[in-house]
């Protein structure tokens, strides 16, 4: 419609990764990108919503926001211990931010000599708001997304400060590997199943369909889906 073609109007959302053969050649280092479940499409830049958040870990393995995975936008080595990673996206008002990764240290030690820090230019930083949840080998693709239960409060740890004093360095208590979630105020989880696939789901009128975690044409299976509370809704 007019309102959305003007970059307008409710419902705007993350966009997915396409995995369609790129045209251009000389822009192979830059991801094509679509919307979720739709033939059509709009898509709007706007530079007074745009986000950047630095971060530090050892191992970075997994950059999740609003449900979708970033880690393919993320700027820096993922493997290269002390060094700071930048991501850039659009502010989303219900959507969650996770990261994951690893530490070298041992269980033990992990909250003394791991750690995890963000700062980014909204004034989001890592504390004691955050999440965590902490495996002994790998986070599965549901828990990077930041779904998932067993998550627990963080721990305060203390090794290098590469962003400074104004971001906490935070971990989960013994284990080595771990998820970090933000997630705005008043978040709501819902696991649901149901008889048939899965269409839509809308919450407050806004079609949240494409938050939905899990197969929606298996009737087997879970899904889960999270979004903030909107009084009344």
């Amino acid at each position: 419609d007019s309102a959305h073609q003007a970059g307008a109007g409710d419902g705007w959302d993350a966009p997915c990764t396409s995995t369609r053969a790129l045209s251009l050649a000389d822009l192979s280092t830059i991801p094509n990108i679509w919307s979720s479940g739709h033939a059509f499409a709009a898509f709007r830049w706007n530079p007074n919503k745009v986000v950047t958040c630095r971060f530090s870990m050892n191992v970075v393995d997994g950059v999740y926001y609003g449900g979708r995975e970033y880690t393919q936008y993320v700027v820096g080595n993922l493997s290269k211990p002390f060094e700071i990673r930048e991501l850039r996206f659009s502010w989303l008002p219900h959507a969650s931010l996770v990261v994951s990764g690893k530490s070298f240290s041992g269980p033990t030690q992990a909250c003394t000599t791991s750690g995890f820090q963000a700062s980014c230019s909204n004034g989001l930083v890592t504390d004691a708001i955050w999440d965590t949840y902490g495996h002994a080998e790998k986070i599965d693709t549901s828990h990077k997304a930041g779904l998932g239960l067993g998550w627990a409060p963080v721990c305060a740890s203390s090794p290098n400060t590469l962003l400074g004093q104004a971001a906490s360095n935070i971990w989960t208590h013994g284990k080595m590997v771990a998820a970090f979630r933000w997630r705005p105020a008043e978040t709501v989880t819902c696991t649901f199943t149901a008889t048939g696939s899965v269409r839509s789901v809308y919450y407050d009128g806004v079609d949240i369909t494409a938050s939905a975690f899990g197969n929606l044409d298996d009737f087997n299976s879970s899904k889960q889906i999270s979004f903030s509370r909107v009084q009344g809704a």
